[in-house]
């Protein structure tokens, strides 16, 4: 009986089979053109509803030490996190009179799991970059050579 099975066994058959097979089980794939992209054009209409696009809702940092809002960007610097538990960063700082110093520190669920970090090099001032520093203590450390501006806009980690 094998030997019969095998006898009529061609790749049409199998591949066939295999279509079928996977039309019955609902399973289907779609590659979407570009990278990490999705326009109006692969989405079904109704389907996306606000909640899925919401706006971050971010709340301004408690500047410490003599770290002050920059005048060089509109927005303060704060913190969100959106649906996926991801932390972003906005705004930017002057440091100009807080040198090596704290600028501000997170809530508590908002902050590096224990014995991480975080690490971004920065845009600051006169076109030279800085190092922001995100501690499991929540401790945000920004070092730049020029501190007049260091921007916290398209950091984001995930605290996990």
């Amino acid at each position: 009986m094998i030997d019969r099975i095998l006898s009529r066994l061609t790749y049409a058959n199998v591949m066939s089979t295999l279509a079928v097979f996977a039309v019955l089980a609902g399973g289907t794939a779609l590659a979407l053109p570009g990278r990490n992209s999705v326009d109006s054009g692969d989405i079904r209409n109704g389907q996306v509803k606000a909640p899925d696009v919401a706006d971050l809702e971010f709340k301004n940092a408690k500047l410490l030490n003599g770290w002050v809002a920059s005048d060089d960007d509109g927005a303060l610097p704060g913190f969100a996190v959106d649906a996926e538990g991801i932390v972003h960063l906005r705004g930017a700082l002057d440091g100009t009179d807080a040198l090596d110093t704290v600028a501000f520190t997170l809530p508590r669920a908002l902050r590096p799991a224990p014995g991480h970090r975080v690490r971004e090099l920065v845009l600051a001032g006169n076109n030279t970059v800085g190092v922001l520093n995100v501690f499991e203590d929540g401790s945000v450390f920004a070092n730049a050579t020029d501190p007049a501006l260091v921007s916290l806009d398209g950091i984001t980690f995930s605290p996990k």
